[in-house]
């Protein structure tokens, strides 16, 4: 290789650096602005997470400034949940609205803010740090609505390992991948879509959250259709897969809309239409009944 070609690759190499240095810089700012944006007292977790004296595991109560505390820790990673979920609508883009189900909770900032759009929240975490955040959270906002529950929700019933994400508060998953560090396992106790319903009292759920690390084909694509057929609507958050997800619910019953940031949302294509006219008006049962065009698949 000639020193032209050297010199070359090196320019190249500079340019990736720097590019890449502008880019974490600009997620910086961006998560500095949305913190400001949405917490009243935005400096206490932003101390946290720059201060060299404190723990990864400290915790810092925050109050937003539409008056919902959160007690979430700055440096594993609470707080770009708490700005994806409330400054980016990331499920929000949909009415929450009824019997709502959140599978994996984290911390319950989703449940949290959902309960006051909802009849009845129910919430599943498996790790048990989030699992005690996410009770703290929902007794500081005394929340009678909201229930939490120490399980996972997978495709069968039973003890399984969770593979924990070290450098952060999520990631934690049934499906670990190449390239993360997945620092350790425990064993969680898992339940099925269909011991949800059931151990609930639930003769349907009107808006159902998953955000499962990997497990939403699997739960889904092992759910009878009985049970299926008793859920309206369905918001995931998908880290791979969403096309062979979508296509699963397609041929279940379901119309597909994609939504920002990795989501789609799901909505059984022949249940309680009317209730749905109802609760929401025309716009969202014209919607659901696709007179408004849906963006294409992929």
């Amino acid at each position: 290789m000639g020193t032209k070609s050297l010199k070359s690759v090196r320019k190249g190499r500079e340019l990736k650096r720097y590019f890449s240095n502008v880019k974490r810089i600009a997620a910086l700012m961006s998560a500095f602005i949305g913190i400001v944006v949405l917490v009243r007292n935005w400096y206490l977790p932003l101390f946290i997470r720059f201060s060299p004296f404190t723990s990864r595991d400290t915790e810092a109560l925050v109050t937003t400034r539409n008056g919902l505390k959160y007690v979430l820790r700055p440096k594993m990673g609470d707080l770009s949940i708490l700005n994806e979920i409330l400054r980016n609508d990331l499920y929000s883009q949909w009415p929450v609205y009824g019997t709502v189900v959140d599978i994996g909770a984290h911390i319950g900032v989703f449940a949290v803010h959902a309960s006051a759009s909802s009849d009845r929240v129910v919430c599943y975490e498996p790790h048990p740090r989030n699992f005690e955040l996410l009770q703290k959270n929902i007794a500081i906002n005394a929340l009678n609505n909201v229930k939490a529950i120490r399980q996972a929700v997978g495709d069968t019933r039973g003890v399984k390992r969770l593979s924990v994400y070290g450098p952060k508060s999520y990631g934690h998953t049934f499906y670990p991948w190449n390239g993360h560090d997945f620092v350790s396992t425990i064993d969680v106790e898992s339940v099925t879509l269909a011991d949800v319903l059931r151990s609930n009292g639930l003769d349907c759920i009107d808006f159902l959250k998953m955000h499962c690390e990997g497990a939403e084909f699997d739960i889904l694509a092992h759910t009878p259709q009985d049970v299926l057929d008793q859920i309206d609507k369905i918001i995931i958050k998908y880290a791979q897969d969403g096309t062979k997800i979508a296509d699963e619910l397609i041929a279940r019953g379901f119309v597909i809309t994609w939504g920002g940031r990795g989501t789609l949302c799901a909505v059984h294509n022949g249940m309680k239409r009317a209730e749905i006219g109802r609760k929401h008006g025309k716009d969202e049962r014209d919607r659901v009944l696709g007179r408004v065009p849906q963006r294409p698949l992929v």
